[in-house]
Formats: C-alpha cells, structure tokens, sequence
C-alpha cells in the first residue's frame, strides 16, 4: 500500500493544509444550505399535519363565508396583479407546491406598475381564494381553477380561471408569499378531501432532501501535491493572470504592460533615439556635427501608449456595467466619448470585457435557476438567497444587481458604493435564467 502521508513536510504540506481548508469551508457552507433547507421542508410537513381552519370571528368584515365554508388563513398588503398576456401555468396539485421552490410550479415572474390594479386583503378558504382591495374585490374558485404559477425569486403566484380571460393573480411579500403558497395548496387539497396526500408529498419532500445531505470532503494528502515545477508555473500564471475565473481585461492587463515595456525598448534602443532628456544617443554624437545647435525636441506626447495594436476583446455579457472597473493601461490624450457628467452606465467600455465563456457557465446548483450564464441580472434575490450561498455582511442592505466577489462570497453591484470591496473586487454577474 502507498503511503499517501509521506513526505508531510515544507511545500507539499503547506499545500495539503489549504486544500484540505478549502473543502472544509465548502463543506461547511453546503451543510448550512441543506440544513436551512431540510429545517424549512421539516416545518411546513408538520404544520400540514396540524394546520386547523379559523374560527369565523377571524374572517375581515367584508367576507361572507358560504355554507360550510372554513377560512385557513387571512393576510394584508397584496397587490392584485393582472396580466396584459397569457403566461405559463402549471397544473394545480400537490407537486405544484414546494416548500424550498426546488421543483413545483416555479417560474420567473416580473411585475411593473402597470400591471397593478388595488391593493388590499387576501383570505385563503377550502373553496376560494378572496382578495379584498380598496377599489376592486376578485374570486379565483377552485373548482374553476385550470392554472397557476409561482415566482421562484419573488413572492407572486398567478392563477387561471376558467370564466375569466385575463390571467391574474397576487403578489405579497417574502413572508406573506410563503404562508400563502402553503395555505393555498393545503386549502384546495383539503377542497378536494386528499389532505392526506398533500402530507404525503411533503412528507416524500422531506425524506428525499435528507438522502442528498453534502458527504465530507475528501482527505488530501501531502504526497497529491503537485511537482515544484507545476507549482512555479501554476504561481506565475496566477500571479499574471488572476485566479481561474478572472476577467479577461484582469489578464490583459499584465499582457498590455509588457508589451508598453518591449515597445519602449525597443524605441530607447533604436539607433539615432535621443536618451530621455533630449540628448543625442552616443552612436549619433560620434558622427558628423549637425546643423546649428539648437534645442532638440523631445519624444512625441502619446506616441508610446498608442503606438502598438490595440488587442482584441470580447464584449461584456451583461448589458449593464457595474461601476467598479477594472484597470486599464495608460493611454495617450485622446478625448473621451462620453460628455463630462455622464453616469457610467450604457455600452461597455474596450476594458470592460467577460471571462472565459467557460469559466462563466459552470454548474451552479440552487433551487431557483441562477446561474452565471446568459439571463437577467438578479436585482431581487429570494429571500433564503444568503440561507443557501454565502454572501456580504451587508448584503440585504446593498442595491443593485447581484454579483460574486474574487472570494466566491456575493454582494451587489451597482448601487452606492462599490461591490466586492474587501472581498477582492467583482468577479462574475450572476443571472437568472430565461
């Protein structure tokens, strides 16, 4: 048998040490997400279970209960949305609700202003859901229920009647939403008599979240490091290039500032070129005498920041750019494009480049389809965002779009202030898929 804990000391050991706390630290963070995960699926399988409806004196002013009817549950400051085209619906049941939105009738939604109509109460019953606005009051029956969706990164779920064209729904906030979706999928199980069945799906809900708890991290031993050479190399590449992941203009730069080198070399070691103070290089001295002494010009203003080609880049992926940029080579007086005062915001400058497409796009797991690929920039994170990644200690107080840090933490970008800034700067936006 190979002894894989030989040779435990110097670099190799150094670099067992921090492979070894690296996956601790990814292990730890996968355990708190699939813990405040199973606590959540936990939660609501219980409350299924001894969930009760209301007593009549809990119902608003406003609601008459039919005959037989039983209030579950009653909740302020929804917004009755409706919506101007049809949307997406999934078929009402129990596997439309999911407690952690990891599967279920789960979609984008996006909501603005003109799609608002009232706002009021809504009351959740075995047979209806009732909203209860200033100006507008709406039924969604159950029994002529044919759709509904629920906005996996919001707190709006529409619904689709039968007798009414427009599709229409409510939007409340994180805590309400959560309740709601709970009470509603209960409600109609209960409406039609397969309460049982709803606590069997969550009750599967639970035991299949618990098989998928994050294994230990492999042990890594000293005798797995790589040769010093590999090492060296891995060193220098990080140390011109950034980390794996960086953006191309954080590995353009060192390229730019050596090639500004070699270009100045070779205009300093040229035959004839005067020395930086304007004097005749010695191989030009030891010729013939000149023309009248006179004061000699000094190299052209520019001529060595514009002088080689400018290297070729990619465009940005996301169509806005975060207000902390990147670092760009010094560059001749050219006049800038963008009158004085202008906000940073619009096309991406020639700095402002993407990283590697593939270092962009890899597998990021969450039960809400973010994703560091092609989407739409995430400005309203769900609210067990930080629950299941790791973000800023003032995340939640943060504007902008959601962005990962040079740390693997997130944060967000531009709002005030930068994003990333005792973290190691931007990394990568993170998207919602379409």
């Amino acid at each position: 048998m190979v002894n894989l804990g030989a040779g435990g000391t110097g670099r190799r050991q150094r670099w067992a040490d921090r492979q070894n706390a690296r996956l601790r630290q990814e292990h730890e963070a996968s355990l708190r997400r699939w813990q405040s995960e199973a606590e959540l699926n936990e939660h609501y399988h219980a409350l299924a279970i001894g969930a009760r409806p209301l007593g009549p004196d809990q119902a608003p002013a406003r609601l008459g209960l039919g005959e037989g009817e039983e209030l579950y549950w009653t909740g302020s400051g929804a917004v009755l949305v409706e919506c101007a085209e049809p949307v997406r619906m999934f078929r009402p049941g129990h596997t439309a609700y999911s407690p952690a939105r990891r599967g279920g009738a789960y979609a984008p939604l996006y909501y603005d202003a003109d799609a608002s109509r009232d706002r009021g109460r809504v009351v959740v019953t075995d047979q209806r859901v009732l909203f209860i606005g200033g100006h507008i009051d709406r039924t969604w029956p159950y029994a002529a229920l044919t759709g509904l969706v629920h906005s996996h990164r919001g707190a709006m779920t529409l619904m689709r009647v039968s007798h009414r064209q427009a599709d229409s729904g409510l939007a409340l906030d994180q805590r309400s939403g959560d309740e709601f979706r709970f009470y509603l999928s209960l409600a109609m199980a209960a409406a039609r008599g397969d309460r049982p069945g709803f606590v069997a799906h969550l009750a599967k809900t639970v035991a299949g979240h618990l098989g998928e708890r994050p294994a230990p991290p492999r042990h890594v031993w000293p005798r797995q490091a790589p040769a010093a050479a590999t090492a060296a190399a891995t060193w220098l590449r990080r140390s011109c290039f950034g980390p794996p992941g960086a953006t191309t203009a954080r590995q353009a730069v060192p390229v730019l500032i050596m090639a500004m080198i070699a270009l100045w070399a070779g205009v300093v070691l040229m035959p004839g070129a005067a020395d930086p103070a304007g004097r005749p290089a010695p191989a030009a001295a030891a010729g013939t005498p000149g023309p009248t002494p006179g004061p000699t010009p000094g190299p052209t203003p520019g001529v060595t920041a514009q002088g080689g080609p400018s290297p070729k880049r990619s465009p940005k992926r996301s169509p806005v750019r975060s207000p902390e940029r990147s670092p760009e080579p010094e560059r001749g007086p050219e006049r800038s494009a963008t009158p004085a005062g202008s906000p940073a915001w619009g096309s991406p400058s020639p700095s402002a480049v993407a990283a590697d497409p593939a270092a962009y796009c890899e597998d990021l797991q969450n039960p809400w389809g973010y994703t560091f690929c092609d989407g739409e920039p995430i400005t309203e994170p769900d609210a067990a965002f930080c629950d299941y990644f790791e973000c800023v200690k003032n995340f939640w107080q943060s504007k902008g779009y959601v962005v990962q840090c040079e740390d693997g933490t997130f944060s967000k970008a531009g709002g005030r202030g930068g994003a990333c800034v005792q973290h190691g700067g931007e990394k990568r936006t993170l998207y919602q898929e379409g």
